[in-house]
């Protein structure tokens, strides 16, 4: 429960709600390798499960690239140099993990 307060000093109460949180010690190994990271070109992946989509993101969440069917080399040259969110689809999970592109 979380108790608001106004600003003529009025409260009041949400309604009770579960947090939870995932602590780095509670991931599981993931499935997918992505290197090098920082990338200046062409990024690695490698999975023992097929992957259906790879999507990458701004960091204020638009959608910069889409790639379905992927190959195990995915081709970064018409990115800007920035932080990434990169989604990758696979069979049995989907993973978001964060990409750096670097340019010279």
């Amino acid at each position: 429960t979380v108790e608001f307060i106004n600003e003529e000093g009025c409260s009041s109460f949400s309604q009770e709600f579960q947090l939870n949180t995932l602590d780095i010690s509670e991931r599981s190994e993931s499935s997918f390798k992505v290197y090098p990271n920082p990338s200046r070109g062409d990024l690695m992946l490698e999975t023992d499960q097929q992957v259906d989509r790879i999507e990458l993101y701004s960091l204020d969440g638009i959608l910069v690239k889409e790639v379905s069917n992927p190959s195990r080399v995915i081709e970064l040259n018409d990115l800007s140099e920035a932080l990434y969110l990169l989604r990758i689809f696979g069979e049995s999970e989907v993973e978001t993990l964060k990409l750096n592109v670097l340019r010279d």
